[in-house]
């Protein structure tokens, strides 16, 4: 997940565009661009945190009392949002056509150094796996993790990462080509072939047979990152925006629900899926809600949190390789007691865990960072 090379600090450094023309940006603009993209990386990062914490709630629709469930769900729901975000602000930074680097640099500066530590935390929630938890694995199986993957299941974005970094130098060159409109027209496709063809297969029982594969998956918030760059949100459309990403929060969750019951109480997912309409709808409120409030009178007022926000923000990419670990440790009681998203009521231990989650994760994270060469797993 995005961090200090998959959402790069130093590209907020150096001249921006919003257009396919190069212009320099001035150096307030810049810092106050900086602020938005810290806050958003350590908000997502949060949802992420408080996701992952819920997770094991719901599935357990049959088990839990029907209070629990909805809480659980809420939370889970609340955090998919974070994997978009990620992407969005990626998609921002990177696909800006003003960064014209050769190949070659960009895999040394990006893609190594995202897939280096990737493979080294495989390693180690490999042998956590085994050694902590007492699973067997045989070559084989070993072997199918590593090339398939995941070793667990948080590093699926690491995965997607590395996989829109092969595309990065190829979008370049069509973003910098490319209109608005165009840029409208390719997120129109997506948009329809991501979420509409899905719900067209599910309600009416037949599947679209056009295959647009050059706008599926991430990539479409990728490249949605870009786009909404320029775009500035009102005091009466921020209104609007927070109303919009409620409603649909809460769609979402009576959707999920009915889904559910009709599934016997078996966790359907099916509006809760990253590029889900809703979910699209979601992420791209809760970005230009985030992108569009000045901080600077908040973080002059509060300068503790805003260097909260940047130390979280500056080690996102080691917070996120460890918190699964952090998170299965609680509540796996070989620290001499357990905590999880049940431990009181999941209103309260969710949240909580996730923040007491976070600042372990950061502490554990700057320890590694102030170790030579280990400091190369948590850039």
């Amino acid at each position: 997940m995005s961090a200090t090379d998959i959402l790069p600090t130093q590209a907020m450094n150096k001249p921006d565009t919003d257009d396919a023309q190069a212009a320099s940006v001035p150096v307030a603009k810049a810092r106050e661009d900086l602020m938005y993209v810290r806050v958003i990386r350590a908000f997502a990062l949060l949802i992420i945190v408080t996701q992952h914490m819920s997770f094991p709630l719901i599935y357990q629709y049959n088990n839990l009392s029907y209070s629990d469930w909805w809480i659980g769900n809420a939370f889970y729901m609340w955090g998919k949002a974070g994997s978009p975000l990620f992407v969005m602000v990626s998609g921002l930074l990177l696909l800006n056509p003003s960064r014209d680097e050769p190949i070659s640099v960009f895999f040394r500066k990006r893609f190594l150094k995202v897939l280096w530590p990737f493979v080294v935390w495989s390693f180690i929630y490999l042998l956590w796996r085994i050694y902590a938890r007492g699973e067997e694995f045989t070559g084989r199986e070993i072997l199918i993790m590593f090339v398939q993957g995941p070793v667990y299941y948080h590093l699926w974005f690491i995965q997607m990462i590395l996989g829109l970094y092969l595309a990065t130098p190829i979008l370049r060159i069509y973003i910098r080509h490319a209109t608005r409109d165009n840029l409208r027209y390719f997120l129109i496709i997506w948009f329809f072939a991501a979420s509409i063809f899905p719900i067209v297969k599910r309600y009416f029982g037949f599947e679209i047979g056009i295959t647009v594969a050059v706008t599926t998956g991430f990539v479409g918030f990728y490249v949605l990152g870009y786009y909404l760059r320029p775009i500035k949100l009102t005091m009466r459309q921020l209104s609007l925006a927070l109303a919009v990403v409620v409603t649909a929060l809460l769609a979402t969750q009576f959707l999920t629900h009915a889904s559910t019951v009709r599934n016997d109480g078996i966790f359907d997912n099916f509006y809760e899926l990253n590029d889900s309409f809703n979910l699209i709808i979601i992420a791209v409120g809760i970005f230009l809600y985030l992108k569009s409030l000045d901080y600077t009178i908040l973080f002059e007022k509060l300068p503790w949190f805003g260097k909260l926000v940047q130390w979280i923000s500056s080690t996102s990419l080691g917070i996120y390789f460890v918190h699964v670990l952090v998170i299965e440790e609680l509540a796996g009681g070989r620290l001499g007691f357990t905590y999880d998203g049940l431990t009181f009521n999941p209103l309260i231990s969710i949240p909580l865990g996730a923040v007491v989650v976070m600042a372990i994760s950061v502490l554990i994270t700057k320890l590694l960072q102030s170790i030579p060469y280990v400091r190369t797993i948590v850039p």
